[in-house]
């Protein structure tokens, strides 16, 4: 019920939505506003605000963590959602395929 409450609130956003193309290791996303897009456990994140993909890592205490320009990308598991602070912006984060994450 909780995945289903993140998909309805990250499709009622407003559509604005990436195009993310997966190649072997390597993701590739355009015109995806302010969604930040995670690929794998630990990989590559992209956002559009910083206009290149950046590298997440796994913190000691299971963060998912990382920089995209000079803003810090912070994505936590609560009470099984998964929730996402990108700079002074808070967001949702829902499985958007095999190894794909979206946050909104």
């Amino acid at each position: 019920m909780k995945r289903l409450a993140a998909l309805v609130l990250l499709t009622a956003a407003p559509a604005q939505a990436g195009v993310c193309i997966t190649q072997g290791e390597t993701l590739s996303c355009t015109d995806a506003g302010e969604t930040v897009i995670l690929k794998g456990g630990e990989g590559v994140a992209y956002s559009r605000l910083a206009g290149r993909p950046m590298t997440v890592a796994r913190d000691s205490q299971g963060n998912m963590i990382g920089l995209i320009g000079e803003q810090k990308l912070i994505i936590q598991k609560l009470d099984g959602l998964s929730v996402a602070r990108f700079g002074n912006r808070k967001m949702i984060c829902a499985e958007a395929g095999p190894g794909i994450t979206v946050c909104k």
